[in-house]
């Protein structure tokens, strides 16, 4: 259990930690808070206004294989039980890890380069040293095998699964089919 969301409780604040890892999972993420809110119509019509944004899934013969680099060495990267699997699903792409179980896990380079990514997705943001966006274009550059594959840029806000997700499945689409031309 969550000490923060103890807290919460006991001072009858109810509060929610949630793990989504899918769109559908944050549909049903703002219909909850909306309903505790008191404005369950208003959750309603977001979502609703959310579904339009998202439209339908792009239908693609043969999904374009996407490695989602968040940071370090080894790569940490997106697992399949995450929101950002679901966007490259939705968007025409496959994640080269999306059988993995944890949401976020480290693998090896060499997983990487054999499962031969088309597309990386490389996490916008800079953390306690781990190097920024530049730093990370870098380090893929640096593999011999991975220097000329195209790579798209993602504000980490816009994957993880809020409602800002919208965004970054937008940013995916646009990506995918750049490459797939």
């Amino acid at each position: 259990t969550c000490p923060s969301a103890n807290a919460a409780n006991a001072n009858t604040l109810d509060a929610i930690i949630a793990t989504p890892a899918s769109l559908d999972d944050v549909y049903t993420l703002v219909h909850e808070v909306a309903r505790r809110a008191g404005v369950a119509a208003a959750g309603e019509t977001l979502v609703a206004q959310t579904k339009l944004q998202v439209g339908t899934d792009v239908p693609a013969p043969r999904p374009l294989r996407v490695f989602v680099y968040d940071c370090c060495d080894p790569p940490f990267t997106a697992g399949g039980q995450t929101v950002f699997s679901d966007l490259i699903r939705r968007a025409g792409g496959q994640n080269i890890f999306a059988e993995q179980r944890e949401p976020w896990t480290h693998v090896s380079w060499e997983e990487v380069v054999t499962r031969r990514p088309e597309l990386v997705i490389v996490d916008s943001y800079e953390y306690d040293g781990q190097g920024d966006t530049a730093d990370k274009v870098a380090a893929l550059r640096a593999i011999p095998t991975l220097e000329k594959v195209p790579v798209a840029l993602m504000p980490l806000g816009c994957a993880l699964g809020g409602l800002r997700s919208v965004e970054g499945l937008a940013r995916l689409r646009t990506a995918v089919r750049e490459v797939a031309r």
